[in-house]
């Protein structure tokens, strides 16, 4: 059956509403920690949250804010050959440290911290201290790559700080140094780190060094070859805790903070980012409640909705070649999830041939999803379902094309006013002379 495609596009309008009334939310496990939420990486959709606006101590997740900032604003730091200076590997104790009331300076390093034990002038490309700040968690590669930004690891969290406002959007978030060594004017939110994050997934190089699980940094003028692993278990496959669909992510532990994890993880084409925090127990609660929350989201079932009935056919009106008339063997449907609230209100069809002849299996074009507020939510090739050859010839389609085309109307149109207005005038200007 034959129908103009236009007529499928009210289908899907008054079909859409009826539906959602039967989705189901998903059903989430208890939650150890703290603070918890699993977002969709690239629409932000919440599908799960736990305390998502408290304030927490970050601890080492701090360094995925350190890595964004320098990978948007200072890329070619890590192409540099840095050398290590005394500021960067300063240290104290936990219990001086608190003593102190923290007076220390925020980014000075704790003894029993995680480092590379970096010497004094030492010298190591960025590349490799990126590596180490994100792949083994090492505290004074953090102070290091900040002093090459800025000068000065002030400096840079300064202007660290008005990143995360000013472009990431992070309102309830400060940080004091690079690291996220405990400090008690040391904050953020579930929320905010999420914002982090997703933020930085968007960065190619940032999301190859979180998915590593081995890394080599060679011997420097003052240190043999180092060999780096990830603090994030999930990533070993060895490891009791190993999660094939885990990206990577960040972990952070501190006293105060106790274990904390932020992760991207991706099955079944969705892109989740999913954060734990405020562990006082075995690790192994965070990183089973971790996979818990994902392996929720990942195990709901697809849905789909039929827009045209298999063995249907559309019309296709299609620039330089006319309409085509195109069968649809199985049908355009489009398959969606639930809890994602993007059921598709209309679709449209965007060509991509220009030319005779369309063998089977070329590319017309694509089908276009757009939700209730006008954005596209989707995309789907639309191969050939046969063989298209012209049946109209050329100069008719020009001339078809001509005619209908708003400027050919606009050139008549200013065609009609000229010969009018000029007809006006000479038959002013015979009036005239016939007085004289």
């Amino acid at each position: 059956m034959k129908r103009p495609f236009f007529t499928y596009l009210c289908i899907i309008f008054y079909g859409s509403c009826a539906s959602l009334s039967l989705h189901a939310g998903l059903s989430f496990p208890e939650v150890r920690g703290a603070t918890a939420a699993v977002v969709h990486a690239d629409s932000g959709k919440v599908f799960y949250d736990k305390d998502i606006d408290a304030v927490i101590y970050p601890a080492s997740m701090t360094k995925i804010a350190t890595a964004l900032f320098i990978l948007k604003h200072y890329p070619t730091v890590l192409d540099t050959l840095i050398k290590v200076k005394q500021d960067a590997i300063a240290s104290i104790t936990p219990q001086a440290k608190k003593q102190s009331g923290y007076r220390s300076p925020p980014h000075w390093l704790e003894t029993d911290g995680s480092t590379i034990q970096l010497h004094l002038r030492e010298e190591l490309l960025g590349w490799d201290l990126f590596h180490a700040l994100l792949v083994c968690s090492a505290n004074d590669a953090a102070n290091v790559l900040a002093m090459a930004c800025c000068g000065s690891v002030e400096k840079f969290m300064d202007k660290l700080n008005f990143f995360l406002k000013e472009e990431i959007g992070c309102t309830h978030t400060h940080f004091n140094n690079p690291h996220g060594l405990h400090h008690p004017n040391h904050y953020t939110t579930t929320r905010d780190l999420i914002s982090i994050m997703r933020c930085a997934l968007k960065e190619p190089p940032f999301r190859g060094v979180i998915s590593t699980t081995s890394y080599k940094i060679g011997a420097t003028n003052l240190h043999g070859e180092r060999i780096l692993s990830p603090t994030n278990k999930l990533l070993l496959p060895g490891s009791t805790y190993h999660y094939p669909p885990a990206l990577g992510g960040k972990t952070g532990t501190t006293k105060t903070a106790g274990k904390n994890l932020i992760m991207a993880a991706e099955k079944n084409n969705r892109l989740l980012v999913t954060i734990a925090t405020g562990y006082s127990g075995p690790v192994s609660d965070l990183y089973q409640d971790v996979i818990a929350l994902c392996e929720t989201v990942f195990n709901e079932p697809l849905l789909r909705k039929e827009l045209v009935p298999p063995s249907d056919c559309l019309q296709l009106e299609i620039a330089n070649l006319g309409k085509l008339s195109c069968p649809l063997p199985e049908g355009l449907y489009y398959d969606f999830y639930a809890s994602e609230d993007r059921e598709p209100l209309s679709v449209s069809f965007i060509a991509h041939a220009d030319a005779f002849p369309i063998e089977q299996g070329d590319l017309l074009g694509h089908w276009v999803f757009y939700d209730d507020e006008g954005k596209k939510i989707s995309s789907q090739p639309f191969y050939a379902p046969c063989r298209f050859e012209r049946t109209i010839k050329p100069w008719k389609l020009y001339m078809k094309r001509v005619f209908t085309s708003y400027r050919t109307y606009i050139s008549i149109t200013m065609l009609l006013m000229y010969f009018r207005i000029r007809k006006h005038r000479k038959y002013k200007n015979l009036k005239h002379y016939s007085k004289i």
